[in-house]
Formats: C-alpha cells, sequence, structure tokens
C-alpha cells in the first residue's frame, strides 16, 4: 500500500487571482506614487536647515503613534516571526534605509534615488527568487527585468556623462540602500503578517531608536530653525502618506501579488520622479532621461504578469 503526501506550497509563494491580484496592481502603482512624492521630499529636505534624524522623526513618529493600536492587536505573531526576519525588516526600511536616502539625497538629484532605489530593486529581488528559491521566470518577465535595467543604466550613464563629481557618491549610497530594501521587501513577503501591524512595528521600533540617539546626544535636530509650515508639509508626506499609506498599499500589494511583481511595479517611480522634480525642484529632464523611462514603462509592464495579447492565426 501506498501513500501520496500532499506538498503544500509555502504561503510566500501563493498569489491571489481575479480581483484581489488586480487590487494588488493599483496598490502596487499607488505606493509609487507615494514614494515619488517621498523622494522629491527627502531632496527638498536634505537642502533645508532640517537634519536626517528630523527627517526621520517626521516619517517614523506619528506613525508609530497612529499605528500602535494595529501593532498591539498582532504583537504576539510579531514577536512569534522569526527574529532574522524582523530584523530584515528594520533594518532594510527602519533607520538605517532612512539615513541612506537622506545621506544619498545631500549629493544626488531625486531622480537618481526614484531610479536606483525602486529601479535595481526588482532585479535584486529576481536575483535572489533565481538563485535561492530556485525559481523559473518567463521569458516575458525575464524581458521585462531585462528592459527595466536597460532603462536604469541608460539614466545612469547620463549622469556620469554629465560629469557631475558628487553623483556618484549618492548613486553608490542610493545602491545600498536598494539592497536594504530588497531585504525588507523579501523579509515582508515570508512574513505575511497585516501591513498595517508590521508598519506599526517598524515605526514604533525606529522611533525608539531615534529617540535613544538623541538622548546620548549622537544626533542633533534643526527644527529650530525650520518654518513651521515646511515641517508640516514633510510631517504629512513622510508620516501620513509614505508612513501611513505606503505601509499598508505596499504591504498588500506584496501579500496579494509577490514582492517580485511589486518591486517591478515600484520601479516606475524614477518615471514619476523624473517629470515632478523637473518643474519642483529644476531638475532636467533630457531625451536620453525619457528614452530611459519608456524602457523602464515598458519593462514594469513586461515583469508585472500582465497578460500581453499575441496575435494568431487559425489554420485554414
Amino acid at each position: 500500500m501506498t501513500t501520496t503526501a500532499s506538498v503544500q506550497t509555502p504561503a510566500h509563494f501563493t498569489f491571489a487571482s481575479g480581483w484581489e491580484f488586480k487590487l494588488g496592481i493599483a496598490a502596487s502603482v499607488f505606493t509609487t506614487l507615494i514614494w515619488s512624492g517621498f523622494f522629491i521630499a527627502m531632496r527638498a529636505g536634505a537642502t533645508s536647515a532640517l537634519t536626517s534624524f528630523d527627517l526621520a522623526l517626521l516619517r517614523y513618529g506619528p506613525a508609530a503613534v497612529l499605528l500602535f493600536p494595529f501593532f498591539l492587536k498582532e504583537w504576539r505573531r510579531i514577536m512569534a516571526t522569526p527574529k532574522i526576519l524582523l530584523l530584515g525588516i528594520l533594518v532594510g526600511a527602519g533607520v538605517p534605509f532612512f539615513y541612506l536616502c537622506s545621506w544619498g539625497a545631500a549629493y544626488s538629484p531625486a531622480s537618481h534615488a526614484g531610479l536606483i532605489i525602486t529601479g535595481m530593486t526588482p532585479l535584486f529581488i529576481a536575483l535572489i527568487a533565481i538563485v535561492i528559491f530556485k525559481e523559473k521566470f518567463s521569458k516575458q518577465k525575464t524581458v521585462g527585468v531585462a528592459c527595466i535595467g536597460l532603462g536604469i543604466t541608460a539614466l545612469l550613464t547620463l549622469a556620469f556623462i554629465g560629469g557631475n563629481t558628487e553623483y556618484w557618491k549618492g548613486d553608490l549610497i542610493f545602491l545600498i540602500a536598494a539592497v536594504f530594501w530588497t531585504v525588507f521587501s523579501v523579509c515582508f513577503r515570508m512574513i505575511g503578517l497585516p501591513p498595517l501591524a508590521i508598519a506599526g512595528f517598524l515605526s514604533l521600533v525606529s522611533t525608539v531608536v531615534l529617540l535613544m540617539l538623541y538622548a546620548l546626544g549622537i544626533v542633533q535636530s534643526g527644527f529650530a530653525d525650520t518654518p513651521v509650515t515646511f515641517i508640516v508639509s514633510q510631517a504629512l508626506i513622510q508620516s501620513v502618506c509614505a508612513g501611513l499609506l505606503a505601509g499598508f498599499s505596499y504591504g498588500y500589494a506584496i501579500n496579494k501579488i509577490g514582492a517580485e511583481r511589486s518591486s517591478a511595479i515600484g520601479s516606475l517611480a524614477p518615471v514619476f520622479v523624473g517629470l515632478a522634480a523637473a518643474p519642483l525642484l529644476g531638475e532636467q529632464l533630457t531625451q536620453a532621461s525619457l528614452l530611459g523611462m519608456i524602457l523602464v514603462c515598458f519593462g514594469v509592464l513586461l515583469a508585472s504578469g500582465i497578460k500581453i495579447p499575441m496575435k494568431t492565426t487559425r489554420k485554414q
């Protein structure tokens, strides 16, 4: 007598279908729009009197208070999660990641932040999926990821040709930040807990770390030298938009369509940032930049898993 054992697919390999899948796509696009505003606000904040500590506190502080009930509801499950995954969440999207973004923004324009962080993440995640999880990519997804890579390469090459000696410093920092964000995305998907609960945990721990650094005199604040209106605008973008709304929508997207598709759609951020940074920050948008953006958009369309209709011929 023989018995067959049913093999369960791990939770982080199962995705939604139907309307839930479409909602996951929509949530990912919505997140990308918020990220675009976040990168522009980060660049504006880096050129103001606000310090990295101030920006980080505005990012995590209010969110920690507002999301505390969600964290409290799930704290037992969060504490039962493997600590290595929780560490990946805290490092990948917490204080270390934020300081890298702020540091890089002091050297490079906002378009580079959106380009490298959100653009390189799907490439890193694809590499992890192939090497660690032994996942096989379809031809459509492979071509999509390749187009994203080509678009990013075109935009980065333009930056180096421009001859700005400071840009390479910021770009290198953003590249490290992209690795951190990749770790966060993969860990978030593997944990599989409610997005707002994880966002509350991340914001709470990050706020405690920031306050400890300030109490020890390691970091400084520039709130006193900054107009209140600018602080309020940063708080709205950093905390309400990036902390609350994007924290939920990105987590929802990851749980519904996976980290790979979410990060691929997130590659649209440099397109949105490039278009918005021109009028808002005075950053130039050239023909080469537009070419890179078109490649990224086409790559996102393919890598996101959207079915591309193909013409078929019937045999007579």
